[in-house]
């Protein structure tokens, strides 16, 4: 009997270990493992987030219309450049939602922001500006230009319905352009396009193509600067005003006498 269990065992092991064994031909005892299966990972990383608008971007003034045509002027700060915008027009990654009297709302990262002018607010209409100058003198400075003007031309204007009616002229905001006057490298006034022949400038003495050099003696080299001599004139009850142009590179002076 015990030879009989040797011999069956020596015979299986003999059938499991042959060459010819169906089982090592399947190699089901060397054969790998199977991989296992591949994860798919998501990054839980989310991409930085912009930096507030304030950082990019400085209002230097608005100009505000209650019927419509309001515009605002801004300042880049990573270009340093002033330029004007309308409602829905896009800064960088921003677009201006809605202009209003003291504020400015813009849509920017997903959310409306508004950014507005500090210690500014006003009631009616009017032009604001951010950047406070010197007062002006009662008396205007005398231009600084390198000729005597070749022509002056003097007249009275009433201050207060000059500036209602500006504000209420939609074919003169629409259509005119201001471009700035480059003279080596250097903004030295800005040039008067598009001017319509009815229009209260063009009644007071500019024409299309002028170029406004100096109002009150101050050099216009940039929009804010214009906002700004624009404010002394109104807060400082200035009586006179003369503003240096040059007309096919001719020096003119138009010189105002204003009542309030």
């Amino acid at each position: 009997m015990m030879k009989k269990g040797i011999f069956v065992l020596l015979f299986s092991f003999n059938i499991l270990f042959s060459k010819e064994s169906i089982i090592l031909k399947r190699n089901i005892f060397t054969a790998p493992l199977p991989s296992p299966p591949k994860i798919e990972t998501t990054s839980i990383l989310k991409p930085p987030p912009l930096p507030s608008l304030e950082t990019l971007i400085e209002i230097l003034g608005i100009v505000y219309f209650p019927s419509g045509c309001s515009f605002v002027i801004i300042k880049d700060k990573k270009t340093n450049t002033e330029n004007i915008y309308k409602e829905g027009e896009k800064i960088g990654e921003s677009k201006i939602v809605k202009i209003l009297i003291d504020k400015v709302i813009f849509e920017y990262d997903g959310k409306n922001v508004s950014l507005n002018l500090e210690n500014k607010s006003s009631s009616t209409p009017i032009i604001i500006s951010k950047e406070e100058g010197p007062k002006v003198s009662v008396l205007p400075k005398l231009p600084e230009t390198p000729k005597i003007p070749e022509e002056v031309v003097s007249m009275e204007v009433d201050f207060n319905n000059a500036i209602t009616n500006l504000i209420n002229d939609r074919k003169l905001i629409e259509n005119l352009n201001v471009i700035p006057n480059v003279n080596e490298g250097k903004v030295e006034g800005f040039k008067v396009l598009n001017l319509p022949e009815n229009s209260l400038p063009y009644q007071y003495g500019l024409r299309n193509g002028d170029i406004v050099r100096r109002v009150n003696g101050t050099l216009i080299d940039s929009i804010n600067t214009a906002f700004r001599v624009y404010n002394q004139i109104k807060n400082s009850n200035t009586p006179v005003v003369t503003i240096e142009i040059l007309r096919d590179n001719k020096p003119i002076l138009l010189t105002y006498r204003l009542n309030r």
